[in-house]
């Protein structure tokens, strides 16, 4: 009795951290991906607005002026978000600026493409939430309190070895609790499948 007591505790225990770390991960790479388009958005206009200010520059000096003023306000937000490595250089050729904002776009968009194929990989929820937890939260912490500014956040925060660490944690960690809970893991494992096949075949 106290055996099978223990069992469906652990198998409750794996159900609630799987399902845990499940929303974690989801509601992590929903807002990456929110972040992805905000940052496509904001692309596309400075953009568009760059290619105003070039077009119409000989047309209408005022609105030449606005969209002058706008571009350089923005420059440091864009910068910030293309992580510094190909600047806009307002005394660089038109179509050179043109082509760093257009290869950054396309950038974007494949992001935004692998990050929507992710959202239906429980393996990435559970490195998300790994990730969440381990890497991204203590680096906001950091630059909330001024330890560390933003560019150094995100060079943190995209370096490769990043998710490297957050799949091997998560990899590790899983191995390790079906090797301590075996039975359990098997148990909670079928269920999940069964249900899964009952469903396909209503």
């Amino acid at each position: 009795m106290i055996k099978q007591y223990l069992t469906k505790l652990a198998e409750r225990d794996i159900l609630t951290i799987f399902c845990t770390f499940a929303a974690i991960g989801i509601i992590g790479l929903v807002y990456d991906l929110y972040s992805l388009i905000k940052r496509r958005i904001f692309a596309d206009k400075y953009l568009s607005r760059y290619e105003q200010s070039y077009y119409n520059r000989s047309s209408d000096k005022e609105s030449y002026e606005l969209l002058r003023r706008w571009l350089q306000r923005n420059s440091t937000k864009i910068d910030n978000e293309m992580e510094g490595a190909r600047r806009i250089n307002f005394y660089r050729s038109f179509s050179e600026n043109q082509a760093i904002l257009e290869r950054y776009i396309g950038e974007l968009e494949n992001l935004i493409l692998k990050k929507v194929r992710e959202v239906f990989n429980p393996f990435i929820w559970l490195t998300r939430a790994v990730r969440w937890i381990l890497i991204d939260s203590p680096l906001w912490l950091l630059r909330s309190v001024g330890l560390i500014n933003i560019n150094r956040e995100n060079k943190i925060r995209n370096h490769s070895l990043s998710d490297k660490f957050a799949g091997t944690i998560t990899l590790l960690g899983s191995l390790f609790s079906l090797i301590a809970g075996w039975d359990s893991a098997m148990k909670f494992f079928s269920r999940i499948f069964g249900w899964l096949g009952s469903v396909g075949m209503n």
